[in-house]
């Protein structure tokens, strides 16, 4: 097997019912953990005498730090008037929090990608 050291995650080109395509990337671990730390903040709390650490979780910049990571680029993506639609971490926010449609073909190719990913470990692992 091959990596390419300064590429260990690329996306792959998914073609679009309407036309354009979407270049998506399963999240790796350290990037997650990157985002985990990022919106999460611990403070203390005290109740009858004891200390308790507690996480409180920024569940929408989680959200959206997670969008603008697993989805990279896009080509073909336009407003209804044709401007193409630039590929933005606000972007990206906007569509997956506002458009049915674009977050499931973001869902369905992800889980397609998990799948083959699957697949290729399970090859590996008979070889």
């Amino acid at each position: 097997m091959i990596f390419d050291l300064e590429n260990l995650n690329p996306g792959t080109w998914f073609d679009l019912p309407d036309g354009g395509r979407i270049c998506l990337r399963i999240l790796s671990l350290e990037t997650a953990l990157s985002i985990s730390e990022a919106v999460t903040k611990k403070r203390l709390e005290y109740k009858h005498g004891q200390r308790f650490e507690v996480e409180d979780v920024n569940e929408n910049k989680n959200l959206e730090l997670t969008w603008d990571n697993i989805i990279l680029e896009w080509e073909g993506i336009k407003t209804a008037d044709g401007k193409p639609l630039p590929c933005t971490a606000e972007m990206k926010a906007k569509l997956m929090r506002g458009s049915p449609s674009f977050a499931k073909i973001v869902r369905d190719n992800l889980n397609h990608l998990n799948e083959l990913e699957g697949t290729r470990e399970e090859i590996e692992r008979k070889n």
